[in-house]
């Protein structure tokens, strides 16, 4: 595939009652051994959670750079990186490829658009790596998760992927609640 595209996309909309504005989901996964991420491109894209579905779906989980640091980025209205700020070289996955490592993710909502009181909390087979408090989601009005997709995309740029290689998914889990 070229660079910036993904090879297939699993959209997930949650039922009116699996909307929550909390989302947790926890996955394992793995990248082949010999997987490259830096072939002038950003980084490679897999899990976007979405609150609205304009702005929302800009807000995608990556692994960044050559060291494959698990991120989560928005874009769109709301252009931030959020990258780890706690035990950093947890989130790198540089000399781990080729094993499983699993990622939790917590997802807490907004007040609004336009008040950044969001959450966002991620631990990283067992290890908080990131920790925000001041998060602004693009969301809609009811202020809840309404989808989850699985599209892994290499790259932000034009290039190729350099050889065949392989990101798998395991154990996807997905809970949601509305209370703080």
């Amino acid at each position: 595939m070229t660079g910036g595209v993904g090879p297939f996309n699993v959209y997930r909309p949650f039922a009116t009652s699996e909307q929550f504005k909390n989302l947790y989901i926890c996955v394992y996964v793995k990248h082949s051994s010999d997987f490259d991420n830096t072939n002038g491109n950003a980084g490679t894209k897999f899990l976007w959670p979405a609150g609205d579905q304009s702005q929302g779906a800009f807000t995608y989980m990556s692994h960044d750079g050559p060291n494959m640091n698990f991120s989560i980025f928005q874009q769109g209205a709301e252009d931030r990186a959020l990258y780890a700020n706690m035990n950093t070289s947890t989130a790198t996955m540089i000399g781990r490829r080729g094993t499983w490592a699993r990622y939790e993710v917590l997802l807490k909502a907004n007040s609004s658009n336009s008040t950044a009181d969001g959450e966002l909390d991620i631990w990283i087979d067992g290890v908080k790596t990131h920790q925000y408090r001041d998060v602004r989601w693009q969301m809609g009005s009811a202020r809840h998760w309404l989808s989850l997709a699985w599209n892994p995309t290499y790259g932000g740029g034009t290039n190729p992927v350099p050889h065949d290689q392989y990101q798998y998914l395991d154990h996807i889990r997905i809970s949601g609640s509305n209370t703080p």
